[in-house]
């Protein structure tokens, strides 16, 4: 994670490249798109992702609208970090016992964990 932290300031625009890599996220954050990355979004739409494995086709609209998409992330909070602890848990015994190179590798995993559900866009 330290070199990553490292490699993405040697960019040109050193620490600069990290601020704006947080307005991006936040950005990203604050909109809505049908977007299948992550255990939040495996959680929420595992009925529908495992229709398109089986079928492969994709919905015209995604099923789950932003505010429903919210609410069963809300009732199945517990559950849902019990299981991103247990993931994570795992992708790091298994770093420890890598080489470095699959170490950092095995830091998409992590992100495929803490990779939030994008918020609908707030109006007012």
């Amino acid at each position: 994670m330290t070199v990553g932290l490292a490699a993405g300031s040697f960019t040109g625009r050193g620490s600069d490249a990290w601020l704006e890599f947080t307005q991006d996220i936040r950005h990203h954050a604050g909109t809505w798109a049908p977007t299948s990355v992550g255990l939040d979004s495996l959680v929420v739409n595992l009925p529908v992702l495992t229709r398109i494995a089986a079928t492969g086709s994709i919905p015209v609209r995604w099923p789950a609208a932003p505010r429903t998409a919210e609410q069963q992330l809300g009732e199945r909070r517990p559950a849902l970090l019990a299981l991103k602890g247990a993931f994570l848990a795992i992708v790091a015994a298994a770093a420890w016992h890598a080489t470095a190179v699959r170490a950092t590798a095995l830091g998409v995993a992590a992100t495929f964990a803490l990779t939030p559900l994008a918020s609908p866009p707030t109006t007012g």
